[in-house]
């Protein structure tokens, strides 16, 4: 099969930095940070929008100068040893998966399939890798495709290898694929921390601003009666990494159909927030998640 040009000199570049010196990803990371802030603006001024609207912090401040080397550098630091494990799994010291292995198993034993969210948090693509490691059953992760179709393909290649089924979210038979995974008792993931297309969605409380949020989650646990589980892989050290997961929802189509509209959400949300706030740094701050004025 053939391959595109510039797909395949992306796909070499992975390789390349898959295999650095693990010793070198750290100066890599603190030097790719500065240039980051200084070669990206729009993602800085977002950044310290954002800090300013949760935190009340003004950029001026040391602290929020500090907070955002911290996050431009984690978020390559955290990259570059995704791309490690990537290629080689067993690089990685990896620390919560007998608990998240136990909540899968509980949830497959329902027989409805069940759903995973998590958030732009930590490494997030091994999330993904480490969800169908718990399953014993397909795991298809929902995917908002990029700007950039070379982007596209190369993260559709990356989560292929890492045994995910992409469900791209511009397909027109997305829901009825969605639906077809839940009665085979196969997992959907979410990534719900981005703001929803048209910002048509449930309104909750999120980092204490009212935000909208993606309402597919809530809308395939209520239909399927399926359970929620939240699922979060954060940076401990080099090349250490903690699995956080955690049971929102217990396969009960009564209970779930019981709560006011928006609570299934609601709850995700406060997930999401409780682990950004432990673990902020790792959080990705530059995205355009609220209207841009305070």
């Amino acid at each position: 099969m053939s391959i595109h040009p510039q797909l395949f000199f992306v796909i070499t570049l992975w390789r390349v930095l898959a295999r650095l010196p693990a010793t070198w990803l750290a100066p890599v990371a603190t030097a790719g940070g500065w240039l980051h802030q200084r070669l990206a603006p729009r993602q800085v001024r977002r950044l310290y929008l954002n800090l300013q609207r949760v935190y009340a912090l003004p950029q001026h401040s040391y602290f929020a100068r500090l907070f955002a080397g911290q996050v431009f550098r984690q978020q390559i630091l955290i990259g570059l040893e995704t791309l490690r494990a990537i290629r080689r799994p067993s690089c990685l010291n990896i620390l919560g998966l007998a608990e998240l292995q136990a909540q899968v198993a509980s949830a497959a034993a329902a027989g409805r399939g069940h759903i995973l969210v998590t958030a732009h948090l930590g490494s997030w693509e091994l999330c993904a890798y480490y969800a169908q490691q718990a399953a014993s059953k397909p795991l298809h992760v929902l995917a908002k495709p990029s700007r950039s179709p070379l982007l596209t393909a190369f993260l559709g290649v990356l989560r292929e290898r890492m045994g995910s089924h992409v469900l791209w979210t511009d397909k027109k038979s997305l829901l009825r694929e969605m639906l077809a995974a839940l009665k085979r008792g196969e997992a959907l993931g979410f990534v719900m921390d981005q703001k929803p297309d048209g910002r048509s969605g449930p309104l909750v409380s999120f980092l204490g601003v009212p935000t909208e949020f993606v309402a597919g989650p809530e809308v395939m646990a209520r239909k399927m009666g399926c359970p929620v589980i939240a699922i979060f892989c954060v940076r401990e050290g080099p090349l250490t990494y903690r699995l956080l997961s955690e049971t929102l929802f217990a396969a009960d189509a009564e209970a779930l159909a019981a709560l006011p509209e928006g609570a299934v959400t609601a709850r995700c949300g406060a997930a999401i927030e409780r682990v950004i706030r432990a673990y902020p740094e790792q959080w990705t701050w530059t995205y355009k998640r609220w209207r841009e004025t305070i």
